[in-house]
């Protein structure tokens, strides 16, 4: 008798779970509010037969014992199902956030074949969700960045010429700092107000293209021009590294930039 109960209670339990679960589909879960129900259910009210036997009590604290076990069971389902639609939710997360790792991968790669791959990718994934994979919006924006770096070496250059106790040799050479950094100000204003108007690599475009190479590369040649002196002229170190520090990251944004370029319209 207690045989049949127990197989009874089993195929019970078995034939229950499985029309309440769809194997076929991954996702398909019991509710946590269910699963407490079926709970309740099984402790009050066992479903299964009403015995007139004279051991109806024995096998009624049997049964009642043998359900507890089942709510045991029924109550890890639980754990289990949050815990794989935790999973799912994980797999199916915000396709935002997906396509910007995507963008700023794009990024890190084209970076890497620029001669200053860490200083690109740092400047430039902040821009991830405007350039996504575009590789003329990753040119326009770098020089941009460029641009935007040699303003503030020029700002930075401004402020140091008006330090006091300057030498007549650091006065100099600030002098001409100065005027370098300026005009590769202008370098790189006119290289992205053309590059503006440009969206392809088309054979009619080559003369903006190699007007774009030619402006750049003066760019950095001014910036060179610049930290040269200091070769030949003794500015205190504080100095120095001040001006060198603004414009190194300068000419080496510009280089980055113009490597893109070259990589566009070679």
């Amino acid at each position: 008798m207690h045989l049949h109960v127990a197989s009874h209670l089993v195929r019970f339990t078995f034939n229950f779970l499985m029309n309440r679960l769809d194997f076929s589909d991954a996702y398909s879960f019991i509710p946590f509010s269910d699963l407490l129900t079926i709970s309740h259910n099984l402790l009050i009210k066992p479903p299964f037969f009403t015995s007139t036997n004279a051991n109806a009590k024995e096998i009624e604290r049997e049964i009642k014992m043998a359900m507890q076990a089942l709510v045991s069971i029924l109550l890890s389902l639980v754990f289990i199902s949050t815990f794989l639609q935790i999973a799912s939710s994980a797999s199916n997360s915000d396709p935002t956030t997906n396509s910007t790792k995507a963008y700023k991968k794009f990024i890190k790669d084209q970076c890497n074949s620029t001669p200053y791959p860490k200083l690109c990718y740092k400047f430039l994934s902040s821009y991830a969700s405007t350039i996504k994979r575009n590789r003329v919006t990753l040119t326009k924006i770098s020089i941009h960045v460029a641009l935007k770096a040699a303003k503030a070496a020029s700002r930075t250059l401004t402020n140091v010429s008006k330090s006091k106790g300057l030498t007549h040799g650091e006065t100099s050479v600030i002098a001409d700092c100065r005027e370098n950094v300026g005009d590769s100000v202008d370098l790189l204003g006119q290289s992205a107000d053309e590059l503006a108007h440009l969206n392809g690599t088309s054979i009619d475009q080559k003369f903006q293209w190699d007007s774009i190479k030619t402006w750049m590369s003066a760019a950095i040649t001014d910036l060179s021009t610049c930290t040269d002196e200091f070769d030949e002229i003794q500015v205190r170190p504080s100095l120095q590294s001040k001006i060198k520090t603004s414009v190194y990251n300068v000419s080496w944004l510009n280089s980055n930039a113009l490597a893109f370029v070259n990589r566009l319209y070679y």
